[in-house]
């Protein structure tokens, strides 16, 4: 299996992860070294977000999203220096997420942030609405019968014969 391979499997591997989300703390501090860097930064579900960094070699990736538990992935790079993974957005991680990758011991965290925006809605067609015009003009037609027959009867008036 050659290295492209590898990451990809484990990119998919990671999202799979971060979907199930595992808590744990964030590393916040971000020494000089410890850069992470991201393209695009910005797209609607579907989108590939490739993170990429040098100097050090993260083994957790950390989600986090305000208000919401963050999600952990384990990351394995083995010794690679430059690093490179990619991660592809769901509709269901819409919003704006602080990204850190970090060492196994925490000397070293780069940041990020992303956001995954709303999926452009969708129109409708400017078809024009077919509609049978039998059944209305059947309706209004039987409407109109009852109508004067009910007219009829009212004018009428009821009718006592007496006998003698």
């Amino acid at each position: 299996m050659t290295r492209p391979d590898r990451r990809r499997r484990g990119a998919v591997l990671a999202l799979g992860i971060l979907l199930l989300a595992a808590m744990s703390p964030a590393v916040e501090a971000t020494p000089a070294g410890c850069a992470l860097s991201v393209t695009p930064d910005s797209g609607p579900p579907g989108t590939e977000f490739t993170f990429s960094g040098s100097g050090y070699t993260p083994t957790t990736l950390t989600l986090k999203q305000d208000g919401k538990p963050p999600r952990v992935v384990p990351l394995s790079f083995g010794t690679d220096d430059p690093f490179s993974f990619p991660l592809i957005a769901t509709q269901t991680d819409v919003g704006k997420w602080k990204v850190v990758a970090s060492t196994a011991d925490g000397s070293c965290a780069g940041a990020v942030v992303i956001r995954v925006t709303l999926p452009p809605t969708s129109t409708l067609d400017a078809a024009p609405i077919v509609v049978n015009q039998a059944p209305v003009i059947a309706a209004f037609a039987g409407l109109a019968v009852l109508f004067l027959v009910s007219t009829l009867l009212l004018l009428r008036g009821p009718r006592i014969r007496r006998r003698r």
